[in-house]
């Protein structure tokens, strides 16, 4: 019980660190497509649809 608990210490923390720097690396990616590449796509997206309609 003893060997299980140091190992089980160390290996959680790094898991938890990558997944957290992976989610906020997500986050703040799609927070700054979302608020700078939010209207451009939008935008971009209906001219190629008008231009493509007609």
């Amino acid at each position: 019980l003893s060997p299980p608990s140091p190992i089980l210490a160390p290996a959680p923390p790094p898991s938890p660190i990558r997944s957290l720097g992976y989610r906020d690396a997500m986050i703040q990616l799609r927070y700054e497509a979302a608020s700078t590449s939010h209207s451009p796509p939008s935008q971009l997206l209906s001219a190629s649809r008008r231009e493509d309609r007609p």
